[in-house]
Order: structure tokens, then sequence, then C-alpha cells
């Protein structure tokens, strides 16, 4: 019963978490939790309500991606790369297409927008550094999601100056981190 009480404290909660500018691993690929993780993401991302709401998730996951490929990476295990790879692409562009949607709707996307541009930024420093451990076999796809995030962050920031009228630039605290 306890459990069960935490569960559903975990999926009412979720969908409510900020953004991170950088998401912890968690539980990886290479666990007998992982599909357990998963489900849990699909039930919160299905709770999470509007475009907006889903957007912001997919963003979460998407980097959360990220993180289990440079802990798999850390530890010597590359057998998930193009499958995390490939989730992370795929939750970036359905961010997107619902930060798009909602600004078809009419709403106001300019913290969306935003949001993106922090992520896909965020995950670019991300994936250099996770670039810098792999091993060769697995720097292609790496350099190849590096090109792709830096394309959706150049594209969020065109469109928060579109919605907001004003110069979007990088953050000043995420600039500073990738100097490092």
């Amino acid at each position: 019963m306890k459990i069960a009480i935490g569960l559903l404290l975990l999926l009412v909660l979720m969908p409510f978490a900020s953004a991170q500018e950088e998401v912890s691993a968690g539980i990886t690929p290479d666990s007998f939790l992982y599909s357990f993780d998963k489900a849990i993401e699909r039930v919160s991302l299905a709770l999470a309500a509007g475009k907006l709401k889903k957007a912001e998730k997919k963003l979460e996951i998407a980097n959360e991606r990220i993180a289990e490929m440079e802990k798999m990476i850390d530890k010597g295990n590359t057998k998930f790369n193009e499958e995390l790879l490939a989730e992370y692409r795929l939750m970036l562009d359905q961010a997107e297409d619902d930060v798009l949607s909602a600004k078809d709707a009419g709403q106001n996307v300019a913290e969306g927008e935003k949001d993106i541009a922090r992520a896909t930024y965020n995950s670019v420093i991300v994936l250099e550094r996770v670039l810098s451990k792999a091993p060769s076999e697995a720097q292609g796809g790496l350099k190849n999601a590096i090109t792709q995030s830096t394309k959706n962050n150049q594209r969020a920031l065109s469109r928060l100056e579109r919605a907001t009228g004003q110069a979007a630039g990088i953050p000043e605290d995420l600039a500073m981190r990738r100097k490092r």
C-alpha cells in the first residue's frame, strides 16, 4: 500500500517539476528497472496538460537520455548509444512540434521557445562532454546529435526573437558552463 501511494504521488507531482539544467541519469538501460522507469515517463507525459507542458516534459526526457548515455559510456558500455540518441532526437523534435502547435493555436510560446533554446544549448554542452569520453565507434552519432541540437537551438532562438521582438541569446550561466 505504501508503495502504491508513493507511486501515485510520484506520478501526480512529476508533471509539475521544472526543467532542470542538467538532468541526472537515474536508471540506465542496462537495469532491469529501466522499462518501469520509461513506463512512468509515459504516464507522466500523458498527464501533462497542454502542448507547452508536454513540450517541457519531452525536453526533460530528451536530456535524461543524454545523461543516461553519458553514464553508460562512463561504465564502458556503448550498446545503447544509438537507441538513446534516437529517442533524444525524437523527444526534441516532438517538443519543438508541440511548441509550434501551441503557437498555431494562438498561445504565447515565448517560454516554450526559451525552454527549447536552453535545453538544446545545455544538451550540446553535455554531448560535447560525452563525445570527449566516447570510443571512436560512438563518436559519429554524437557529432550528428551535436549538429542537430545546435540547429534546433538556432531555430528556437530565432523563433524566440520573433515571439518577443527582442534579441535572444544564450543565457550567461549556460555560456559560462560551456567555456569551462
